[in-house]
C-alpha cells in the first residue's frame, strides 16, 4: 500500500480502465432509486460524474438478494443493500463503491470496512494496475484511524490510499 496526501481525483483527469477509482459508500437508495451520495468523497464523485448515483442504484435494484435489515441511529427499522464492493466502468472510468456503511446516518462498522476491503483486494487482483481510494471509515464513518490503519497497511503495493491531510 502506498500513502498519498492531497486530492485523489487529480489522478483521474483522463478516464482509465486500468486505474480503479474507489469511493466509500453506504447501502441506501433514494425514492428515485439512486445511491445516496450526499457527503464526503461520495458527494465529490457524484459531482464529478453526474448521474453515477442512478447508475449504481440500478445495479443494486437488480440484486434484491443483497437487501438486509438494519437499524438507523434513530432506531428506525430499514432495509439497505449490503454489497461490499460494487464496480464497473462509467464513461470510460473503472470505478467502485466500497461499502463502509449500511445506512448513511450510522457510523461505519469496522467489520464491514474489513470485509469490503477484503472483497476489493480480491476484485482488484490482476484486474487493475492501480487502485486509488481514500482512507475508509474514518471521516463521516467515525472510526478511529488506529482501527482502520492496520486494515489498509496490509493492502498490496498497487493500492494507493489517500488522505487530504497528514493523517497517517
Amino acid at each position: 500500500m502506498q500513502r498519498h496526501y492531497g486530492n485523489m481525483l487529480n489522478e483521474f483527469t483522463l478516464p482509465s480502465k486500468s486505474k480503479l477509482l474507489v469511493f466509500t459508500a453506504n447501502g441506501v437508495l433514494t425514492n428515485s432509486h439512486k445511491l445516496v451520495m450526499g457527503a464526503g468523497i461520495a458527494k465529490t464523485i457524484k459531482e464529478q460524474y453526474p448521474d453515477i448515483d442512478s447508475w449504481f442504484g440500478k445495479a443494486l435494484l437488480g440484486s434484491p438478494r443483497l437487501l438486509t435489515p438494519a437499524v438507523t441511529k434513530h432506531n428506525e427499522d430499514v432495509y439497505v443493500y449490503k454489497y461490499g464492493v460494487l464496480r464497473g466502468v462509467y464513461k470510460g472510468q473503472a470505478i467502485a463503491a466500497l461499502q463502509t456503511k449500511l445506512h448513511f446516518s450510522t457510523p461505519s462498522p469496522l467489520e464491514l470496512v474489513k470485509q469490503s476491503l477484503l472483497i476489493l483486494e480480491q476484485v482488484a487482483k490482476g484486474n487493475y494496475e492501480e487502485v486509488h481510494l481514500t482512507m475508509p471509515g474514518v471521516g463521516y464513518g467515525k472510526l478511529p484511524l488506529s482501527d482502520v490503519l492496520p486494515l489498509v497497511e496490509r493492502l498490496p503495493d498497487n493500492f494507493h490510499v489517500w488522505s487530504k491531510r497528514d493523517m497517517f
